[in-house]
């Protein structure tokens, strides 16, 4: 006997076909709702992009001359102080040379003419040392007069001023019209302004005799030293040359050390812009020096946008390649005029696009890479 074949419910053949037939359709709409959703809110996030930037340090020569050597390549590390280039320095040095070799001849003179008036070099350099000392003092005296007598000027005019005040406030006293005790305080202040002028006065007196008597002891030690020195004239003028010279080779030994080229900061040398043989002038770049560390962020916005963006807008800021890493920070700047923004911005390489510059300081959480790009959402004005 065969068994009787089983014919299936009506309800269960309603849940075969909704597990066969619909629920697929449900779990793929529901799965799609969701994708579009997280697209969605990911592009709500983020609506802008940016780029991490370094301040590019331009390397550049003081001096005009000829690049001797270069001393670095692209892509390099250097630390702050390297070398980067050396100038052709066989012109100064050969000055410096010479300079060294008349500033030896004037001091063998300079000796020569000591030693033939009478005095040695010890004493004749002890006697220029006192002279210094005897001028200094007058002129530190000379100035302390300048200034007394500026005092006194202002002190002079003041003192007029408050006189006139004082007459019209107690004119005004005796009218009604002013209190008294309003007269008595311009009658003080006149009365202690000519009390300073008084003894700023007497101050000036006594800075002018003692600058007097200062010249004085500069003239009678000027005098008394020729017994040592010679007739006056005679050696001065060899120990003037003697420091001409020397500030002659001090002058060329900067000037030597300034055509040594070394780098400003620590960090990657982005570009080489000279080669042996080439002529610079001041200022001329001759390389270009970009630190690790990121400074700024710089995105463009279109013009309507960036109405309601101004300096302390608060901003969200992630890195592009992790997006779920992110950090707060601020706009910093708010160009004024449209540019071109950089091609790695451009949604299409083939279709320039332009807006108006912002930048963003980099924070110091999110460690960017310059030349990174960067998602920016804006968050609020502050």
């Amino acid at each position: 006997m065969t068994p009787a074949e089983v014919v299936p419910t009506p309800l269960a053949q309603r849940r075969l076909r909704f597990r066969t037939r619909t629920l697929p359709v449900i779990v793929w709409a529901v799965a799609s709702l969701a994708a579009g959703f997280m697209l969605f809110q990911r592009g709500r996030q983020f609506e802008h992009l940016g780029l991490a930037q370094a301040f590019r340090h331009e390397v550049s020569v003081a001096v005009t001359g000829t690049i001797a050597e270069v001393l670095v390549q692209p892509l390099q590390r250097v630390q702050a102080g390297d070398v980067v280039a050396r100038l052709d320095d066989s012109d100064v040095a050969a000055r410096l040379h010479a300079a060294e070799h008349s500033r030896e001849r004037a001091r063998q003179e300079a000796e020569a003419a000591r030693a033939g008036l009478g005095g040695t070099g010890a004493q004749v350099a002890s006697l220029a040392t006192d002279l210094r000392r005897f001028q200094a003092d007058e002129e530190q005296r000379g100035l302390v007069v300048l200034e007394l007598q500026a005092e006194v000027d202002g002190d002079e005019v003041a003192v007029h001023r408050l006189a006139l005040d004082a007459q019209r406030t107690q004119r005004l006293a005796a009218e009604g019209v002013m209190s008294v005790s309003e007269a008595d305080t311009a009658r003080l202040l006149r009365d202690e302004t000519a009390t300073r002028l008084a003894r700023n006065r007497t101050r000036l007196a006594e800075a002018e005799r003692e600058q007097r008597r200062a010249a004085e002891r500069r003239k009678r030690f000027e005098a008394d030293i020729g017994s040592v020195t010679g007739p006056k004239g005679v050696v001065e003028p060899m120990v003037e040359a003697v420091e001409v010279q020397d500030a002659l080779v001090r002058e060329l030994e900067g000037l030597r050390a300034a055509l040594i080229v070394r780098a400003p900061v620590s960090g990657e040398v982005t570009q080489v812009l000279v080669v042996p043989g080439q002529a610079v002038t001041p200022g001329e770049p001759i390389a270009i020096i970009v630190p690790p560390e990121t400074t700024e962020i710089v995105t463009y916005l279109a013009e309507a946008e960036a109405r309601s963006v101004r300096p302390g807008t608060a901003v969200r800021v992630a890195r592009r390649a992790q997006p779920s890493r992110s950090a707060d920070s601020v706009v910093q700047r708010v160009g004024s005029s449209v540019e071109l923004k950089p091609a790695q911005l451009w949604r299409d390489p083939r279709l320039p696009e332009y807006g108006l510059p912002v930048s963003i300081p980099a924070p110091s959480a999110l460690t960017l890479t310059p030349g990174e790009g960067v998602l920016i959402r804006v968050e609020s004005s502050r």
